[in-house]
């Protein structure tokens, strides 16, 4: 990584110190140009040292766990949840260096998979995998007859319009008087 940053910080210099001719080349191919040089300023400045004010601490070495020859562990965990229909559980051992474990699952297809296996240096995994059909309580299906739903609708009643019907006394039209203020 620091030889790719080199080269880089390479080009960079070169590119501004004018090594790399622009357009000298690309005219006639009669005519040649001399390509111009210059001189590049540094790119890396050295600081002054710094005095460190306080000395450094250094701390003390954790010490390291006991080890221990023949470890061992042991675990299990259940899940059975009746409103998603989710049902594990698993449980695994070490002993003597040896892991022996079973888990256990329903499967979409509606059979549970149990699965035992034993692990060790000598014979390596070894597992087992039994499949059996859950046996599942069949309701009886519900069967609802929906009752027709039967509206008559009333029949329409032609009504003359409102104008066309004899008035005796119209209060309005009697009065000869406008309300608006510009009349």
């Amino acid at each position: 990584m620091a030889a790719k940053f080199l080269v880089l910080l390479a080009l960079v210099a070169v590119s501004q110190a004018g090594v790399i001719p622009s357009a000298g080349y690309y005219g006639s191919p009669f005519a040649f140009h001399a390509p111009t040089f210059a001189v590049a300023k540094p790119l890396i400045t050295v600081a002054k040292p710094v005095a460190i004010a306080k000395p450094v601490v250094v701390a003390k070495p954790a010490e390291p766990e006991p080890f221990d020859p023949n470890p061992s562990y042991s675990f299990h965990y259940e899940v059975k949840d009746a409103t998603t229909g989710d049902d594990k559980s698993q449980t695994e051992s070490l002993e003597n260096g040896a892991i022996k474990g079973m888990y256990s699952l329903v499967d979409p297809d509606g059979f549970r998979r149990t699965v035992e296996y034993t692990a060790d240096d000598v014979n390596g995994f070894n597992a087992v995998i039994n499949r059996e059909p859950i046996a599942v309580a069949v309701a009886k299906p519900v069967v609802a007859v929906a009752k027709p739903v039967l509206t008559v609708a009333k029949p329409l009643v032609y009504h003359a319009p409102w104008a066309s019907a004899p008035v005796a006394h119209a209060p309005w039209a009697t009065a000869a008087v406008s309300h608006a203020p510009w009349a």
